[in-house]
């Protein structure tokens, strides 16, 4: 049986089935986009840590108005230790049918795509993530040319680190396309 998630709705921005969630956020004018590695409880009434910090980033980069998260795995899990040892195929291709149609949606509506990498050090918990990225990185090169990237890195780590980690105040540069992190 093949599945098409060619006509998902995304009502809100928020996209969530059962234990899976897909998109949470709005799109403004000029919205970032988060893609973190995998969700854990937030909703829109019911804003998590990390949303709750993404937010306080925000308004310290004025140039961004909504923040849209997106992430590699969409399984919510509080602890990266509890995603599990083999990917879910049906879940993984809806989710990236998800990031698809944002990317497309934001690209319509604004100039520039604000892509927030930030998945940590969970990454490397899952071989799977590994082919996520390059499937991630297929997506993007779609877009690249019309892609702000943005990431905070630290010395002799090869992943972007999680906002949970940076200061509130953290102030976002726009940088070229981090190879090193899908490879």
């Amino acid at each position: 049986m093949t599945n098409n998630f060619d006509n998902i709705k995304i009502t809100k921005y928020l996209w969530k089935h059962d234990a899976y969630r897909y998109v949470l956020g709005t799109l403004g004018n000029a919205p970032l986009i988060f893609i973190g590695l995998n969700p854990s409880s937030a909703t829109p009434k019911n804003p998590d840590c990390t949303y709750c910090r993404l937010n306080k980033i925000l308004k310290n980069n004025k140039e961004f108005d909504s923040v849209i998260l997106l992430n590699l795995y969409p399984l919510v899990a509080t602890d990266s230790n509890d995603l599990p040892k083999e990917l879910n195929e049906f879940h993984h291709k809806k989710n990236l049918a998800c990031i698809k149609k944002v990317f497309k949606e934001c690209s319509e509506s604004n100039k520039k795509l604000n892509i927030l990498l930030a998945w940590g050090s969970g990454i490397k918990k899952r071989k799977y993530f590994k082919d996520i990225l390059k499937e991630l990185r297929k997506i993007l090169s779609k877009y690249e040319t019309n892609c702000d990237f943005y990431y905070i890195e630290s010395k002799n780590i090869k992943y972007p680190l999680h906002p949970l980690v940076l200061p509130k105040n953290t102030k976002l540069e726009p940088k070229s396309f981090p190879i090193v992190y899908f490879s």
